[in-house]
């Protein structure tokens, strides 16, 4: 490279002028290191020009190929900053409108009715107000009602208390004349002639508990022989014997009565 770089700068001087063609020619070899003929030197002349010139074109295309690298290093460092730069600017604009949602949340949850004062007026409520008939007609058949339910209850409760005294060796403290006095003193004509749907169910109730009557009286009195011998013998042999001959009675009048007590309970005075 250094013997191409001399003859570079002896054939510049040549073209200047400063140097003659015998310099030139004189020089050239001196650098070649060899004696050359006119053609020859012509062919130099123009292998060195091609040679200078190739090198020229080397120098050329390797400058702007390192400034090309320069170029596109600086334009892949300009397209990371633009890319981080875009990337920020699109973490911001997500969390702008990520609070703007929040903002138009917040504002649509106080833009909300408050549910809780407004929620007695929106759900129906089931409560009506009667009128002052309906009230009155209610009250008649509640009345009505109980007269039969407080004779069906009247004649369950001797009844229960009866099998008590005879089932536990303790005296609960059950009178059996004051029982059985209690239901031979029921009257059952109260609704004979019924008026409307309701007097006649209760007269049907009335007859079922005026049949069951006798049956249940009889029990009684047999239950209530078996416990005088009790007291009075002081041993429970023949109060067993006689408790077992009103058992018959008793269990049958027991059953029938749960049955129309079950019948009472089913008259609804509010439909």
């Amino acid at each position: 490279m250094d013997k191409y770089l001399e003859l570079e700068k002896l054939k510049k001087l040549f073209d200047d002028g400063i140097l003659s063609q015998e310099e030139f020619q004189s020089e050239k070899e001196k650098i070649l290191g060899y004696k050359i003929s006119d053609k020859s030197s012509e062919r130099e002349d123009t292998t060195i020009e091609e040679e200078v010139t190739t090198n020229e074109v080397q120098e050329k295309v390797l400058i702007p190929s390192e400034g090309m690298f320069r170029v596109n290093q600086e334009e892949k460092t300009t397209d990371s900053s633009k890319t981080l730069l875009f990337s920020v600017l699109g973490v911001i604009a997500l969390v702008v409108i990520f609070l703007s949602f929040q903002d138009n949340d917040s504002d649509n949850l106080n833009a909300l009715p408050d549910i809780t004062t407004t929620s007695s007026t929106t759900i129906p409520t089931t409560t009506t107000t009667l009128s002052a008939a309906e009230i009155s007609k209610r009250e008649e058949c509640t009345e009505k009602k109980w007269i039969v339910e407080r004779k069906v209850i009247a004649t369950y409760n001797v009844l229960d208390e009866a099998f008590d005294q005879v089932v536990f060796i303790q005296d609960n403290g059950f009178n059996f004349p004051n029982g059985i006095k209690k239901l031979d003193d029921i009257s059952f004509y109260d609704f004979r002639n019924p008026q409307d749907e309701l007097e006649r169910k209760l007269d049907e109730i009335e007859q079922l508990l005026e049949g069951v009557m006798p049956t249940a009286l009889y029990g009684l009195e047999i239950y209530y022989e078996g416990y005088k011998q009790f007291i009075r013998d002081g041993n429970d042999n023949r109060a067993e014997e006689t408790y077992q001959d009103g058992d018959p009675y008793m269990d049958e009048a027991f059953d029938r009565v749960s049955k129309i007590r079950d019948k009472i309970n089913k008259i609804s005075c509010t439909s």
